[in-house]
This record gives C-alpha cells, structure tokens and sequence, in this order.
C-alpha cells in the first residue's frame, strides 16, 4: 500500500509538471511512472531529475498560480513518502529546488509549507538524501527572505545540528565532511544574504562549526 502510495504521489507530481511545459514533452517519462516496476519508476524518476536539470527557465515563471502550488504540494509528499526510494526523493527534492528558485520570489506563499518537510529530512540525515534536502533548503532560504522569521525558532536548530553533527564526531569521515561542506556553502551564504539581521541568536554555533571545518584536514 505505501508503495502505491509512493508511486501516486511520484505520477500526479509529473501530470501536474506536465501541464506547466509544452505538450507532451515529458509524456514518455509520465508512462514509464505508471508502470509497475520500481526499478522502472526509478528510473522515470531520474529522467525527470535530468530533465529538470536542463532548466524549463521562464516556463514555469509564467506559469498559473494553481499548478505551482499543486506541484509544490506532491513534490513535498513524495520527498518524505515513506516508500519511496532515495532516488525519488532526491529527484523530488531537486525539483522543488528548481520550483522555489523560478516561482519562490513571486509566489512565495506556495512555499512556506515546504520549508518543515524538507528540514525534517535534513534532520534525519539519510546520506543518500541529505545533499539534496540541503540544497531544496538553500533555495528556500534564499527565495522566502524574511518570510522565514517565523520559522527560524524550530528550523535553526535542527539545521545547526545537523552541521554540528557532521563535525563534531570524534573522527568525522569522509561523508560527514562532504555534508557539512555541502550545509555551509549552501545553507550558509543563504542564511547569511536572505536573514542577516535574523541569526544573531545562532552565530556562536554557526562560527563555530565554521572554526572546526577549518581545523580538520581534508580527506585524502
């Protein structure tokens, strides 16, 4: 049933997709999402990461109001549906990267809601989707500004803990490290351009951390 779920969620997301883009240019991708196999849908999905990758540019910009929105909705679920594979959520994740960085500075209502799931899942730290969340996070940031102040008090500190988590290990490995490098170049620069006057209450945290990336050596 979950993995039903998941794959309905990852169809409706692509029809709704579709109808923002020229006709029937994600129509093999939509096609490949129903079919039964996950590894097939997998793949679907990754064809959609791809694509979207390329950039729909001012398409989506000028797009209605309502699709974004629905869109935004069914890219949430999928990214936190508990079926669907990291390859999904990740693609999921990229895509409403894409949506907040086209459509978040005009319709920057449509994204508030996204900004608890996505870092839920920077919380949970999953490796095969951490990177992703993190970067979903940085365009938020950086597209809702000062809408996300009312956020701040229960999104800062899993986001701080997640960074400190990657540091402060006794031995931090390869990944952890990547991680971290990935939190500050990301969610950084987009903390610090959208809110500056917003972090005092983090900075001792946050040049902390920055401190204790500097003092590890890089892996080999």
């Amino acid at each position: 049933a979950a993995s039903s779920t998941a794959r309905r969620l990852c169809q409706e997301a692509m029809l709704a997709l579709q109808a923002m883009l020229p006709a029937g240019c994600l129509q093999p991708i939509t096609t490949l999402l129903a079919h039964a196999e996950p590894a097939v849908q997998n793949l679907a999905v990754l064809l959609l990461q791809a694509r979207l990758q390329r950039g729909p540019g001012k398409l989506l910009a000028s797009a209605p109001e309502e699709p974004i929105a629905q869109m935004t909705r069914r890219l949430v679920a999928l990214s936190g549906a508990a079926a669907a594979s990291p390859s999904s959520q990740r693609a999921a994740l990229l895509a409403l990267d894409l949506l907040a960085r086209e459509c978040g500075a005009a319709m920057p209502q449509l994204f508030d809601p996204a900004v608890p799931a996505v870092v839920r899942l920077i919380e949970e730290r999953d490796p095969l989707v951490l990177s992703s969340a993190l970067l979903a996070c940085s365009a938020l940031v950086s597209s809702l500004g000062v809408r996300l102040v009312p956020h701040m008090p229960l999104s800062m500190p899993p986001l701080l803990r997640c960074l400190e988590h990657s540091l402060f290990l006794s031995e931090p490995q390869r990944d952890a490290l990547l991680a971290a490098a990935a939190w500050l170049d990301g969610c950084g620069p987009a903390l610090l351009t959208a809110l500056p006057m917003f972090l005092h209450p983090y900075l001792p945290r946050l040049l902390r951390a920055v401190l204790r990336l500097a003092s590890i050596d890089s892996p080999a």
